[in-house]
């Protein structure tokens, strides 16, 4: 059987230090297959292969994609990194840690939006991208 996500592609412009968003296409594609040029990861917060789409990630990118993580290691929940890409088609992929949903009552709410604002900041780190899935 072949995994499948939901991924949603966001179409951004770089324009006077801020991203402006001027569509946003949802799709349901194979994350691997998705012709972008970031790539945003839910990430452990060891921000090492896991099961799921994040090992799937990482073994089509190639094991210097652990190691690019390791010294960054470990975040907490609403921080993100940016790397390369390596084998995948995206140039970057950005590793974010999300929260684990428990009640709505530990501030996972601030932490999700933490996760994105931070996986969306990283924009400075890579000017030649003009996409980004989630």
């Amino acid at each position: 059987m072949n995994k499948k996500s939901v991924t949603f592609m966001v179409d951004v412009k770089f324009f006077n230090q801020s991203w402006l968003i001027p569509m946003i296409l949802v799709k349901v594609q194979d994350i691997l297959t998705v012709n972008t040029d970031i790539l945003v990861l839910s990430a452990n917060p060891s921000l090492r292969a896991g099961s799921g789409i994040s090992g799937m990630i990482h073994k089509a990118a190639g094991p210097r994609l652990e190691t690019a993580t390791k010294p960054f290691a470990p975040l907490t929940p609403g921080q993100a990194i940016i790397t390369p890409g390596f084998y995948l088609s995206a140039q970057y992929v950005i590793h974010t840690v999300c929260p684990r949903y428990m009640n709505g009552q530990r501030g996972e709410s601030e932490q999700l939006y933490n996760a994105y604002a931070s996986a969306l900041a990283l924009h400075s780190q890579a000017p030649d991208a003009k996409s980004i899935a989630f």
